[in-house]
């Protein structure tokens, strides 16, 4: 195996295949990776108001990515933007029953492709990896990833 000597190549490319898999999964849907993680994101989260700074740092992506996928997923009938009672300028973003009726097939894609994934690790092994992207995370001031410890 020719690995490459730093890590950094070895995370984006592990990263662009994981969004490619699941995005290639969801392809009839018409939806990308990245939206499929939003949208599964409302659905865990029904029991509280989210709004798109919640989406930004819990996703860990820019202002203007996440205002696109929103502006796409809306246009889609996925969610719908409702101005909020505290505050009529933020809108809060709420996953419309379309998104709930996807949201099984998209959790076991999701599932599936990290099964895929970690394969050929032990339970062990798995958990050893875990703590060490922690760690690599912590080391670089950046804490867990919401969505993550959602997932679980």
């Amino acid at each position: 195996m020719n690995a490459p000597k730093h890590l950094g190549p070895l995370f984006k490319t592990i990263g662009n295949a994981v969004d490619n898999q699941i995005t290639q999964q969801v392809q009839a849907t018409g939806l990308t990776s990245a939206q499929i993680f939003i949208l599964h994101y409302l659905s865990r989260h029904v029991e509280k108001p989210i709004y798109q700074k919640d989406l930004e740092e819990a996703l860990e992506l820019s202002h203007a990515t996440v205002a696109g996928i929103i502006s796409r997923l809306e246009s889609k009938d996925f969610v719908k933007l409702v101005p909020s009672e505290q505050d009529k300028r933020c809108k809060q973003i709420v996953a419309t029953d379309k998104t709930r009726q996807l949201d099984e097939e998209t959790g076991r894609i999701i599932d599936e492709t990290e099964k895929k994934l970690l394969s050929s690790f032990s339970d062990d092994e798995i958990e050893q990896l875990r703590d060490y992207l922690i760690r690599l995370l912590y080391n670089l001031g950046i804490e867990l990833p919401k969505i993550k410890e959602d997932r679980k």
